[in-house]
This record gives C-alpha cells, sequence and structure tokens, in this order.
C-alpha cells in the first residue's frame, strides 16, 4: 500500500475547517448512529483524522479509539480531547495492525469516508470484522465515486497521477455486497448528501 502520510500531514492543519463546512452532514451522521450507542460501547474509529464527532460520540459510550496513520492529525486530535476533557477517548497513530488494536475488542467499528481509500478493500474489510465482537456493528459513510459522473471522473484522474491518494469508484451496491461477502449483515443504507453520492451503510457481523 502506497504511503499517503505526507498528503495528511499536509492536509491536517486545514482539515477541521474543510470538516466545520460540512457540519449539518456530521451531525446527520451523529444522528444516524446514535441508537447503536450505549454507555457499554468500546468503539473504534478507523481513519478517525482530528476526530470529528467524538466529543458528542465519548458522552454515550464507554471508550473510544481512533486510529489514524497520519501523526499531524492524531497530534490535533489528542489536542482537542485535552482541550474538552474527553477522558474517555484514546488515539493511536498507525494502521488496524497496530499492536494496541485488538481483536474482538470492540462493540462498534466506524469508517468516515475512507473505504474508497483503501487500496485492498476485501482484506481490510476482513481486519474490521475480526476487531468486531459478536454481533458488533461495521458503520461507514462513503462518497460512491461511480455514481458520480463528472466529479467521480475528475477525482479519479486526480489520484491516478498523484496529486491525491487514489479513489476507487464504488457504487454504495457494489459497496454493500463487498461488506456483505465479508461476513456481515446489511442493517441499514441511507444517502447522506445526494450532490456528492455519499452513503451511510449499517453492517453487523455474523
Amino acid at each position: 500500500m502506497k504511503d499517503h502520510r505526507k498528503f495528511w500531514n499536509k492536509s491536517a492543519s486545514k482539515y477541521d475547517e474543510v470538516e466545520e463546512k460540512d457540519l449539518a452532514v456530521y451531525e446527520r451522521i451523529f444522528e444516524e448512529i446514535k441508537p447503536y450507542l450505549n454507555n457499554e460501547s468500546y468503539v473504534l474509529d478507523i481513519g478517525c483524522g482530528t476526530g470529528a464527532l467524538h466529543d458528542q460520540v465519548s458522552a454515550l459510550v464507554q471508550q473510544i479509539v481512533g486510529v489514524d496513520y497520519s501523526d499531524k492529525m492524531i497530534e490535533i486530535a489528542k489536542g482537542k480531547a485535552v482541550a474538552k476533557n474527553l477522558s474517555n477517548v484514546k488515539y493511536v497513530c498507525g494502521t488496524l495492525n497496530h499492536n494496541s488494536v485488538k481483536e474482538n475488542s470492540y462493540n462498534i467499528v466506524t469508517a468516515f469516508y475512507l473505504l474508497h481509500l483503501f487500496e485492498d478493500l476485501e482484506s481490510e474489510l476482513g481486519q474490521i470484522r475480526d476487531l468486531l465482537g459478536d454481533h458488533g456493528y461495521f458503520i461507514s459513510v462513503t462518497p460512491c465515486m461511480k455514481d458520480s459522473g463528472v466529479l467521480g471522473t475528475l477525482l479519479g484522474f486526480s489520484g491516478a497521477v498523484g496529486i491525491t491518494p487514489k479513489i476507487e469508484k464504488y457504487s454504495y451496491k457494489d459497496l454493500a455486497e463487498s461488506i456483505e461477502k465479508s461476513g456481515f449483515n446489511i442493517v441499514d443504507i441511507k444517502p447522506m448528501r445526494e450532490s456528492t453520492h455519499e452513503y451511510l451503510i449499517v453492517a453487523q457481523k455474523v
């Protein structure tokens, strides 16, 4: 897998500004995932960036572990957690193979705006399944570029020539099928933002 750490580290300082523009979408995502959270939940947020939604989610769960391989993203996320006194949030700089990210440890794994960046989706989904305990939930939000016409073509080109990380173009049906094949039942699929064909998929480990 190509290491795009430099790209994400460079993006980290302005990442929160971008997320603030999408605040309404994040609020909607939170409302959608809230029914799956409770005070016994252990949550793993992969590709956590600077910790969007962690202040809201942390109030409802036992613990959140955020993992991201951008050390700059993690540094900002840790600073925000300290500033907001989020005592049940832990951050790991690394990947799903990090030794502190343990199998069968989580009730919920989230991946927001990440699946389209995986080079080997099948392998990553298998790892995610292994990290969940029995009947745990995997919740993702993904821009489905296969459905987005010119935008998908432009972003695909920028990834192909190395301007941005490579973007895989899926439809939401492609993603749902891949998730099911990796040992999950699809519980819910909802559009989050029509202009960029972003879909929330909730799946349960079987």
